[in-house]
């Protein structure tokens, strides 16, 4: 299963609230990762636009496999967000998120 953490890795911007994620459909556990049993960690900063839209999305730290890094920076690209306010405005922001890639047994 794939899994998005909580938007706890915001950076530098002083506003009144940070981004939040919205509920957004979890990345696709490619099946060559999954039938090689593959799993990490992505690390991937998020600038989140007044609109609740990415604009960009890029990799900070690699889960190890290329596959599940891929995948999660295309499937954030999509992801919809509250963005960050200030002074009672929508305001761009970044958010670090972590996405995870875990095979459950059983």
């Amino acid at each position: 299963m794939a899994a998005a953490g909580d938007a706890g890795g915001r950076t530098g911007l002083q506003t009144d609230a940070q981004p939040a994620l919205l509920a957004n459909p979890r990345p696709v556990y490619p099946s060559l990762a999954r039938r090689r049993g593959w799993e990490g960690t992505v690390l991937v900063r998020i600038r989140v636009e007044t609109s609740g839209r990415v604009g960009e999305a890029s990799l900070v730290h690699s889960s190890g496999h290329r596959i599940l890094d891929r995948s999660a920076l295309k499937q954030v690209r999509g992801w919809r967000f509250r963005p960050a306010m200030k002074d009672g405005k929508p305001v761009a922001g970044e958010v670090i998120l972590p996405i995870r890639f875990e095979l459950h047994q059983g």
